[in-house]
């Protein structure tokens, strides 16, 4: 076990004063240094002979010296040129690595600008697919811009922060937004005035419209297709139901009831054609991401109550306040009832 004297100092100054704690180490220095000489007296002809072994040990030892010495040397060189070859081995792995990703990014680049050309070669040519018609229907061309959306998405997706594509990605997503929407006003203004007179669920333009909404989805343009749908199926209807409401206290009430009987899921024809196009829809034309009931009808139902009804939720009139409150939060129920769970969860 190492000794040391400071500890020893520590644990014994506070038993002993240091002058009687200095004579007891003296006492025990020169009884061991007597047993060690007693020792020595005792054995001193094995003493004499491992001295002499001793000496012809380092004597062996000194000749040893030089040959450790020349090894070390050698060692050390070694282990100096394995790290040369390891760096430089390093230095060449990183930039084989470096070429590797140039080389994938230069392939990407590659891969998107053809499609890139694909799609501007396909715009150029849609001015003849939009006056192209089959079975008198526009169909061709909603498809086509479909799936030239299709491929600007997977674009964005695979050249991510390219500066090359970045302009070009956006004038052509701008182009094809601009085409869908001069197809889509038309025929949902079709779509609207079919379904006062029947289900049109079936129809080729009710197929038209769910290729234009994925369209204007695959571009990050949903905003565009909602608006177009609530601006057509339901804003008309609202201001109709205001106008049969009338005037007085009593307005919101005859309001909500209108809208409920013509807007509310499952009341119209109107209404399952705008359902049919949701996410949750099983229909071949249904829109992925669209929340029919809370964003095509919940949320501009209630943005149009807050807008011509600005003190609806201001309880200055406490009778009026709950009725109105009440009949505008079973609406909601209502409609909360008839999305899906994920829709719910977002609209809540």
């Amino acid at each position: 076990e190492a000794f040391n004297a400071e500890e020893l100092v520590k644990k014994y100054r506070r038993r002993l004063p240091l002058s009687r704690f200095h004579d007891c180490l003296s006492e025990y220095g020169d009884s061991v240094k007597a047993d060690l000489v007693g020792l020595i007296n005792d054995q001193y002809a094995v003493f004499v002979s491992l001295s002499g072994q001793m000496k012809a040990v380092e004597q062996k030892s000194i000749g040893l010296e030089v040959p450790l010495d020349e090894s070390r040397g050698f060692a050390l060189d070694f282990r100096q040129q394995l790290d040369d070859i390891l760096h430089a081995a390093d230095e060449k792995l990183a930039r084989r690595a470096e070429v590797t990703a140039r080389v994938r990014e230069l392939e990407r680049f590659t891969r998107n600008a053809q499609l890139m050309q694909r799609v501007r070669r396909a715009l150029t040519e849609s001015e003849v697919l939009r006056r192209r018609e089959v079975d008198g229907s526009p169909l061709t061309g909603c498809i086509v811009l479909e799936n030239l959306a299709g491929d600007v998405r997977r674009i964005q997706a695979d050249a991510g922060s390219s500066a090359q594509l970045a302009v070009p990605v956006e004038t052509v997503s701008a182009e094809i937004t601009g085409l869908a929407a001069e197809r889509l006003q038309p025929l949902l203004e079709e779509l609207g005035q079919l379904s006062l007179q029947c289900a049109v669920e079936s129809t080729f333009q009710v197929a038209a419209v769910g290729h234009l909404g994925r369209c204007l989805v695959a571009l990050r343009r949903s905003g565009d297709f909602t608006a177009a749908l609530v601006r057509v199926f339901v804003s008309p209807v609202l201001d109709a139901a205001r106008s049969e409401a009338g005037e007085g206290s009593e307005s919101l009430f005859r309001f909500l009831g209108v809208v409920e009987s013509r807007l509310l899921p499952g009341s119209s024809a109107r209404t399952r054609l705008l359902l049919s196009f949701s996410d949750s829809s099983t229909q071949l034309h249904s829109v992925p991401g669209l929340s029919v009931v809370s964003d095509v009808l919940a949320l501009p139902i209630l943005s149009y109550v807050q807008t011509h009804w600005q003190n609806v939720f201001m309880p200055a009139f406490p009778d009026a306040f709950a009725a109105d409150f009440q009949r505008c939060e079973a609406l909601i129920a209502t409609c909360a009832s008839h999305m899906a769970p994920s829709e719910r969860h977002q609209f809540a």
